[in-house]
């Protein structure tokens, strides 16, 4: 991904992309740090729910066993202040998705999942910083795709009107990032919902109860992922990761190298 990512970015305006996407995770970590008042740990908590999620679905890929903050804050660093265990593998696998018409769709299942919507959006990266800010931390396509969906669907308490949520984050440190983007929180507390449990499977807003990207990323399958596991979440049937709660509709995201947002509302009945 670092050399296609180098291709696309211009070479006034995309230096940075040179780094491929650990360096811009990096930058980004950091700007998270200096402006939110997050630590090292709090991403290390974030870890390792992903882990113990990880450990309880039997597709995902990545499964260590952490035990505690203290082993992912033994990983070594990529790019200070992103780890080792802060950023995702690069593996391989394949994921598809049956679609079909309302009326087709209740003759093959008997529990289909709607697409309730879906909303995407694109931006050209490299015209205003690369991945759309200087410092890595906003996306503007992340802000302008959720206010879109939201309004379209009446949503207004992104943690009141849906239920989970199964987010790309290529690392720890972009999940507590997307957190506020998708107004699960306000700005600069997204560490705080994890400090709170909030986002654990038997919490009150499970986020990632797959294990998430940072556990399984057979990359172009990655996105599609996201919506098979929210998809199973609202039909009951993740097995060991079935979230705690009844899940009767599910957000899921994608995210894509030149800065482009795509989200998937499911609902269990339209």
């Amino acid at each position: 991904t670092t050399a296609a990512i180098s291709a696309a970015a211009t070479p006034v305006w995309g230096k940075g992309a040179t780094t491929g996407a650990i360096g811009e995770f990096a930058k980004q970590a950091l700007s998270y740090m200096e402006t939110s008042g997050a630590k090292e740990e709090h991403a290390a908590m974030v870890r390792l729910k992903a882990d113990r999620n990880a450990c309880k679905n039997k597709y995902a890929h990545l499964k260590l066993g952490l035990k505690s903050v203290e082993d992912v804050l033994k990983s070594p660093y990529l790019v200070w202040p992103l780890r080792f265990l802060d950023f995702c593998p690069q593996s391989c696998g394949a994921c598809a998705l049956i679609l079909a018409s309302e009326k087709r769709a209740k003759k093959i299942t008997k529990k289909p999942v709607w697409i309730a919507d879906i909303e995407t959006v694109h931006q050209e990266p490299f015209r205003a910083g690369t991945f759309g800010d200087p410092t890595g931390r906003e996306t503007y396509t992340q802000h302008v795709a959720c206010e879109r969906l939201y309004k379209r669907n009446g949503i207004t308490k992104p943690r009141r009107d849906i239920d989970m949520a199964e987010i790309y984050e290529p690392s720890n440190w972009e999940e507590m990032n997307l957190y506020e983007h998708f107004h699960f929180c306000g700005k600069n507390e997204g560490w705080k919902l994890v400090e709170k449990g909030i986002t654990e499977m038997e919490g009150e807003f499970p986020v990632n109860p797959s294990g998430g990207v940072i556990a399984t990323n057979p990359i172009g399958a990655t996105p599609t992922i996201r919506v098979a596991e929210a998809a199973l979440q609202v039909r009951g049937d993740a097995g060991e990761h079935q979230v705690a709660k009844d899940v009767k509709t599910a957000m899921a995201s994608a995210l894509g190298g030149p800065n482009w947002t795509v989200l998937t509302l499911l609902k269990r009945s339209l």
